[in-house]
């Protein structure tokens, strides 16, 4: 597993008893082909009802003999769950969130070049970045 990204880092509280353990809570909340998305809470005590922050890990499985290639993972499934309309709320946002995020990459500069406003946006911000000395053209 290679961690491919950290979403959605949310504090909740910054004041956090540093003469108190942390109790960090981890739930597996939606699964693609290759990677899963999990959410880890981290609360002031073991019941998890002082919620201090949370935040979103995207794990993408690799294979050992070719780190370039994903491996598939098992599928999501909630037999057993403790609480399984929470498992599902958490599904069903995880999977709002790879949407999320497929989307942003798909709009990304690396795959999409600016408009022609973002492109005079950034033209505007270089010629501002630029001294007197720097803009003549020799």
């Amino acid at each position: 597993m290679a961690t491919a990204c950290v979403d959605n880092f949310e504090i909740f509280d910054p004041h956090i008893d540093h003469n108190k353990d942390l109790y960090l809570t981890g739930y597996v909340c939606h699964v693609g082909r290759s990677s899963m998305e999990i959410r880890v809470d981290v609360a002031n005590n073991e019941q998890g009802d002082d919620l201090k922050a949370s935040a979103y890990y995207v794990f993408v499985a690799r294979d050992a003999e070719n780190p370039r290639k994903s491996k598939p993972v098992p599928e999501l499934v909630f037999d057993g769950e403790k609480d399984p309309e929470g498992a599902i709320i958490r599904y069903e946002t995880g999977k709002k969130n790879q949407m999320h995020r497929k989307s942003v990459a798909e709009r990304s500069v690396f795959k999409v070049p600016p408009s022609h406003d973002e492109s005079e946006i950034l033209h505007s911000l270089f010629k501002q970045s630029m001294d007197n000395e720097d803009a003549r053209v020799n």
